[in-house]
Formats: structure tokens, sequence, C-alpha cells
């Protein structure tokens, strides 16, 4: 699956999801100060898209210790997101609770604050830290579940 993800610090410890708000057009409206210390930001289009934000942050974003949730909640992607960062493993993970939880990785909700970045640059620059990594974490994405019943009207 293609990520939407731009990787800015392979080094830093924040990542910005930015759900449905394109991640281009919010760089360039951060400090450039703010912006060199996000490690990777991308977007988050659905709930299902929380597994691949879980698997790339066990195998491949391990100095990522900070997750910042900033932009417009249009299918319920941030809020599934936060829950399950926050330990409530939902219908929609496909990812083992115990990954989850062995990430550590501290959620700011900022999805109120949207559009105002500098709210955004602010939470950055307090929580940017240099970290040592986690040890990565093979993880596996169990197979989405086959929908039950007809996908489209029949008949006619």
């Amino acid at each position: 699956m293609k990520r939407d993800v731009i990787v800015i610090n392979r080094n830093s410890n924040i990542a910005v999801v930015t759900l449905w708000a394109r991640p281009d057009i919010i760089l360039k409206q951060l400090p450039k100060e703010a912006k060199d210390k996000i490690g990777v930001i991308g977007t988050l289009y659905s709930r299902d898209g929380v597994n691949y934000v879980i698997e790339s942050l066990a195998k491949i974003f391990t100095t990522i210790y900070v997750l910042i949730v900033f932009g417009p909640d249009l299918s319920g992607s941030g809020e599934a997101l936060i829950k399950t960062l926050h330990g409530e493993c939902g219908p929609w993970l496909r990812v083992p609770c115990e990954v989850v939880k062995k990430l550590g990785i501290k959620v700011l909700d900022l999805r109120n604050a949207w559009p105002n970045v500098a709210v955004l640059a602010d939470a950055i620059l307090r929580n940017y830290k240099l970290e040592r990594p986690r040890e990565p974490i093979d993880v596996a994405l169990a197979s989405p579940p086959i929908p039950s019943g007809y996908p489209w009207p029949t008949g006619w």
C-alpha cells in the first residue's frame, strides 16, 4: 500500500497526522524551526488506515514517541487513531493490541485547533526531544474482514 507521508527528520521524535488536510500545505505554513523538528507527516483518511500508521510506527519510524493529530476528522479516522494509541483496540484494528501497547507513544489531539498552524508549531517545539529509537517490532496486518451481505443493491 502506498503511504501518503513526507519524511523530514529521521532523528525526530515527532509525527504529525493531518487527517484530511494536505501535509504539503501545512508544511508551507509552519515556521522553519518547527518544520525541521518533524520526523514524518502524513494523512489518514480511514479507520483502516490506522493499521498502516501503527505498522509504520512499529517497523520503520522507531524514533517517534509523540504523535500529533491535527486536521479535519471527516471520517472518524483521527478518533480511531487516538483511541487506539490510548489502548482501546476497536474493531478497525488489524494489529495485535500488544504491539500498540509496546510503542509507548504520547498522543496530542489538536483536531480542534485546526486550521491554526501556530498551535501545531507550538506543540512541535514543546515536545521535540531526541530520544533513543525503539527496537523495531515485526508486525503483520491481519487480513481485512470480508463484508457480509451485498456490497451494492441487486436486481432491477
